[in-house]
């Protein structure tokens, strides 16, 4: 049964490296602006304009496909119309800059079906955009199509300024290639950044340390976290019975898979990279074993944490949360704005904490389906401009709609709060990218993914990581080779 998956997985990973010429047909499924009569920039007299220097585009378009779903949609782009928010009024003004400075127009282009719009557009041979938002899981597969082109390759962009984190930008890398990353200008990514969100009132209430100036100083770990989980998690109503509705837990989760986000905070990754550039599985590896371990002390235990189990009752956990009924709530940085709305107590947000205090840094983990990131599509008709661009796009967000967007997810009653901001730096600061989320469904067997397989044996007592790579590895290392092979490929 196994060899009939690998080599079915073969066929179709080799099938989907589709290579494109560029060719002279525009598609028809978003609309653009005319080009304009040059292409070429024109070198002015002006101020000094940063690592972009004194480059003016002589009007031309640049078009952003974005990603639109009922989940998650671009809002970093270009704002929407009569939306009357910070954000969107933040990005009229960068964009607006923008155009100024360098004589260009922006532009967001799109539907729900960007993915397979970018997939039709490359195999016609051309694309009428020059930059692509997908999310995780359409990266993935149009990465698999060499539908992008390696970024590290563009002129313009310098990777060395503050509003790209080079750790972020690292553990997205293949074989030293960039095919899809983030920056200061994206948004939707830091949205559904795996948070902890913290009652504030609740832990003075049970005389627990201050949490926030352990992250501060790097003291922030899984004992102390198990520790206040324990102080606070009881039977409210004494009917023996603990549930959602009655009682207190330490910690809630919005789903049952979601206790991979304390392990990946432990510095380990299902799939790795070694100083040499090999990839390698590493959910077996002594690090990750002891990791799981301590995160199953928590969620093998139904009096210290509830997960919402069923798509009817998904939001119990977040409910719990906002009714002062959990002193933690494991979710994604989307869920903040309806807090500030709903919790009638002070709260904050945490990175998830470290395996012990002698972890150098926190890990903060983004493998949410919704996360999206950008690259730049293999037919792009100039992707030096897209370089530029990024650079433009990215350097102008930081202290505009980068900045709004903190503002508006560090409001509770009314008010902007500090110690919120910081820890959302902290957040954004130690994001990182496991390949094997990234390329989770195609690096199935017998019906497990890396993530599911980590997720399931932290849920079960008599579940190892040991025993889960016995049963998966040897053929998961087959489909990863595969995987490099067709993604390495020239």
């Amino acid at each position: 049964m196994k060899t009939r998956i690998l080599s079915f997985m073969l066929v179709l990973v080799l099938l989907t490296g589709i290579l494109c010429g560029c060719g002279d047909t525009k598609t028809q499924n978003v609309s653009t602006t005319a080009a304009v009569d040059s292409n070429t920039p024109v070198p002015v007299e002006t101020e000094d304009l940063g690592t972009l220097g004194n480059t003016k585009w002589n009007g031309r378009t640049f078009s952003i496909l974005g990603v639109y779903s009922s989940n998650e949609t671009s809002f970093e782009i270009c704002p929407e119309e009569d939306a009357g928010d910070n954000i969107s009024a933040a990005a009229t003004r960068r964009n607006l800059m923008i155009e100024d400075l360098y004589d260009v127009k922006i532009q967001q282009v799109g539907d729900e079906s960007c993915s397979t719009n970018l997939a039709v557009d490359v195999a016609a041979g051309s694309v009428s955009y020059d930059l692509v938002f997908l999310y995780r899981d359409d990266m993935a597969t149009a990465i698999i199509k060499h539908l992008f082109l390696d970024i590290m390759n563009l002129k313009y962009i310098d990777f060395n300024r503050p509003y790209y984190n080079e750790f972020t930008i690292d553990s997205m890398k293949i074989d030293d290639r960039l095919y899809h990353m983030s920056s200061d200008f994206s948004l939707v990514d830091k949205n559904r950044v795996a948070t902890l969100f913290f009652n504030r009132d609740l832990a003075e209430n049970h005389n627990i340390p201050d949490i926030i100036s352990q992250v501060k100083e790097g003291s922030w770990t899984f004992e102390n976290f198990f520790t206040y989980v324990k102080m606070t998690s009881f039977d409210k109503n004494g009917d023996g019975n603990m549930d959602y509705l009655n009682d207190q837990y330490g910690v809630t989760i919005g789903s049952k898979d979601e206790s991979i986000h304390f392990w990946s905070a432990m510095g380990v990754k299902t799939v790795d990279v070694d100083g040499e550039g090999e990839y390698f599985f590493d959910y077996n590896s002594e690090r990750a074993i002891e990791a799981s371990e301590k995160v199953k002390t928590v969620f093998t235990n139904k009096n210290y944490y509830y997960a919402s189990q069923t798509s009817d009752n998904y939001e119990g956990a977040g409910d719990a949360f906002t009714s002062g009924r959990a002193l933690f709530y494991g979710a994604v940085m989307s869920s903040l704005p309806s807090l500030a709305s709903e919790a009638e107590f002070a709260y904050t947000v945490l990175p998830y904490p470290k395996l012990d205090d002698q972890q150098q840094r926190y890990y903060s983990n983004n493998n949410n389906r919704y996360c999206a990131t950008f690259g730049v599509p293999i037919c792009a008709e100039d992707p030096d401009f897209s370089g530029f661009m990024i650079e433009a796009l990215s350097w102008r967000s930081t202290d505009t709609t980068l900045q709004n967007y903190y503002e508006v997810n560090c409001k509770f009653r009314n008010s902007y709060d500090k110690d919120c901001s910081d820890m959302m730096d902290v957040l954004f600061d130690s994001l990182t990218y496991d390949f094997g989320f990234l390329y989770d469904n195609i690096l199935k067997t017998n019906g497990n993914t890396p993530k599911s397989i980590v997720s399931g044996v932290l849920r079960y007592e008599d579940r190892s990581l040991t025993t889960a790579f016995e049963e998966n590895g040897e053929a998961q290392k087959t489909l990863l080779s595969q995987l490099l092979l067709v993604i390495t490929k020239d």
